[in-house]
């Protein structure tokens, strides 16, 4: 009866040894997918908001450049003035 105990404990072990193994190799899997994952997530973030900072940073100097070429775009320090000259741009299209 010891023997057949032992025998049963044995084969438990040797079967729980095996499950371990692949319990095992499925956790370095998920912490391969997980690492790639995380990965992946910083290299969206960063598409998103590399453009975003670099846009905040150069596009106003441009826009203000391009506008610059229209002659109603010239506030003169006063926004009332460029208000006025879209106004002026658009009755002179209208009459």
């Amino acid at each position: 009866m010891n023997d057949d105990k032992l025998n049963e404990l044995n084969k438990t072990l040797v079967e729980n040894t095996q499950e371990l193994r692949a319990i095992q190799t499925e956790i370095v899997k998920i912490k391969k997918f997980i690492f790639w994952d995380r990965i992946m997530s910083l290299l969206r973030l960063l598409i998103i908001v590399v453009p975003l900072v670099l846009g905040i940073i150069y596009l106003p100097p441009l826009i203000d450049e391009v506008l610059s070429n229209f002659p109603f775009y010239d506030t003169g320090g006063t926004a009332e003035r460029g208000w006025s000259g879209w106004q002026e741009l658009f009755q002179n299209k209208s009459e």
